[in-house]
């Protein structure tokens, strides 16, 4: 079933509706964050053991993942913008400036949650590609 599961949100990841979009990705997190819990290492005592538990648990789908998000964040073009609204401090002025200028994705951001996620369970090798891939966009 999490197998199913895990096949259809990345699949709806490139919805062309945002909201089903990022409903895929808050449920990739969600499975994520719990892999990340049962796959906590107990009791490592060295670097390379810890190492080598990682390419071992990183396998096709959260590098899938990976680059789903990797181009979530490049191709991504919802954007929400939303006004805020301020005070002046002068006090005979009693009228509300709304100010825009704030701008909410939240596609991109669910994207950049899970990339976290994934780079802290990746081997370097993925890291270092992911990081070079990223300072390029």
């Amino acid at each position: 079933p999490q197998t199913l599961l895990g096949s259809e949100l990345a699949y709806r990841t490139f919805d062309p509706d945002w909201t089903v979009r990022h409903g895929a990705l808050l449920g990739t997190l969600s499975l994520l964050r719990a892999w990340k819990v049962h796959e906590r290492p107990h009791n490592i005592s060295s670097t390379d053991r810890h190492q080598s538990r990682k390419k071992k648990k990183f396998g096709r789908w959260p590098q899938d993942i990976l680059a789903r998000c990797v181009c979530i964040l490049t191709l991504d073009q919802f954007a929400d913008f939303s006004g805020t609204a301020c005070q002046s401090n002068d006090a005979s002025d009693k009228t509300e400036d709304i100010t825009s200028g704030a701008i909410v994705a939240p596609v991109r951001e669910m994207a950049a949650q899970i990339i976290a996620i994934l780079l802290e369970a990746s081997p370097p090798r993925i890291c270092d590609c992911t990081h070079s891939l990223l300072m390029q966009i």
